[in-house]
């Protein structure tokens, strides 16, 4: 039996800024084609239309750029300074 992570189109992000000392909210989703994805148009299905940040959250660009880095090598979580960014499931 194939691992079902090997067949993903897509890898959906959560990103999420701190509030307070225990608490996250999630402010926008960031989506990362994978596999034979690269190169599509767009992710498949009806909720997502475009790659990349799905709203107009202010996302600022070194959490971005961070963001980034983090998808090339790889990471499903990670903390940097007020924000959360993590694979959803």
């Amino acid at each position: 039996m194939e691992n079902q992570r090997d067949n993903e189109v897509v890898a959906m992000y959560g990103v999420y800024r701190r509030r307070d000392d225990d608490h996250y909210s999630h402010v926008d989703t960031f989506l990362q084609p994978m596999g034979h994805a690269h190169g599509w148009p767009g992710p498949p299905g009806d909720y997502y239309f475009k790659w990349g940040f799905q709203g107009k959250a202010r996302v600022p660009p070194m959490v971005r750029r961070r963001l980034a880095a983090a998808v090339e090598r790889g990471e499903e979580a990670f903390d940097f300074r007020d924000w959360r960014i993590k694979i959803m499931t």
